[in-house]
């Protein structure tokens, strides 16, 4: 008799035991499905955005094409015309860098590789100027150097001269003293937060908000307005430098160029650049008189043609900005879809397991009952 009552009493035990596990599995299978269900509507929220800018991208870039067009025919225009009057495009002692980016992420390396290609030119110059430094110091050590008292416009000749190399210690003293510099103007947000903590010292100008909310792109009144600034401030740091002292020199800058992305198709694109010549270089072009000029008119014809080259280069960034975030954007809801789907299959699963468990201890119970 005692046998048996400690049988039943071990019956009991076991079937507390289960139904307190049954319970816990319950509540816990609850909050996993509502768990779930919370992430499942911020993932279809985050869908509707994606598409949402997806379908916005895709209107613009019909738009965005036409411009695109029209500044290429005529950037192609001016750049077969400096190539046949064989413009010099070496990089000289004022040179300016405009960079050309977005004001808005969500469209893929569009702003990354601008500003890796900007970081790795300034840091490759300081390089160089360092290394230069450091020959010209080595040379005057061993007493190869020269006397140091030199007028302002002779070395400001040595820094024009078209050659890149000379033969004469004297004149790596020259260059040694007044190194190139870069001044860099920045066209978009996103540029400036990823280059400011690294070349701080470079950046003149940043510009935002190139192209406004309700155009379709960037506009050349806007591109007029950017190259006057970038004139202005240039020759307010000519005023304020030592070369204004020289009486035969007058230009705003020596050289420049604009990074940007240009678009190749809807799905790829690459960093290029294009050149910004000053008055000088275009006047001491060798082959410039084979077309008929009226007089006084290069001034005139260097400002449009910088006005000309950053609207090509404002268009290409633009176009390329548009059809990477497109993309970006369908990839986004493509892995949102597959995110869902995934997620409706385990809510389905964690259902069908809380009702078999249910079953289970309905049966459960209904067979002790009996017994």
């Amino acid at each position: 008799m005692n046998s048996i009552f400690q049988k039943s009493n071990l019956i009991n035990y076991k079937v507390q035991y289960k139904s307190f596990i049954g319970c816990f599995s319950q509540k816990r299978n609850i909050t996993t499905i509502k768990e779930i269900q919370t992430r499942l509507k911020s993932i279809q929220n985050t869908k509707k955005i994606t598409d949402s800018m997806k379908l916005i991208a895709s209107n613009k870039i019909e738009g965005a094409e036409k411009s695109l067009k029209v500044a290429r025919q005529m950037g192609n225009a001016f750049d077969t015309y400096f190539k046949n009057i064989g413009v010099s495009n070496q990089i000289l002692n004022r040179n300016i860098i405009i960079a050309v980016g977005s004001d808005k992420g969500l469209c893929g390396g569009v702003n990354t590789s601008v500003s890796r290609a900007l970081k790795y030119l300034i840091q490759d110059e300081e390089e160089t100027n360092r290394r230069n430094l450091n020959n010209s110091n080595n040379n005057s050590s061993d007493g190869n150097g020269s006397n140091s008292s030199r007028s302002k416009s002779n070395s400001l000749k040595k820094l024009k001269s078209f050659s890149s190399t000379s033969s004469s210690s004297s004149s790596d003293e020259i260059e040694s003293e007044k190194q190139q510099q870069h001044h860099v103007f920045i066209i978009g947000e996103k540029i400036k937060s990823q280059v400011a903590k690294d070349i701080p010292s470079y950046i003149e100008m940043i510009y935002s908000g190139i192209g406004g909310k309700k155009q379709s792109g960037p506009s050349f009144y806007e591109v007029c307005l950017i190259c006057d600034d970038i004139s202005y401030v240039m020759q307010e740091n000519l005023l304020n430098s030592d070369i204004v002292e020289d009486d035969a020199y007058d230009e705003v800058f020596d050289s420049g160029f604009i990074l940007f992305n240009q678009y190749i198709n809807s799905v790829s694109y690459e960093i290029a650049s294009l050149p910004i010549y000053s008055r000088e270089a275009i006047i001491n072009s060798p082959n410039l008189f084979t077309y008929k000029y009226d007089e006084d008119i290069f001034d005139e014809l260097q400002e449009f043609a910088f006005a000309i080259h950053l609207y090509w280069a404002l268009n290409e960034g633009y176009m390329s900005e548009l059809s990477s975030k497109k993309y970006a954007m369908e990839n986004s809801s493509r892995n949102a879809k597959e995110i869902i789907n995934n997620l409706i299959k385990s809510i389905n699963h964690s259902r069908q397991t809380h009702i078999t468990n249910e079953l289970i201890d309905i049966s459960t119970g209904a067979n002790n009952y009996k017994k």
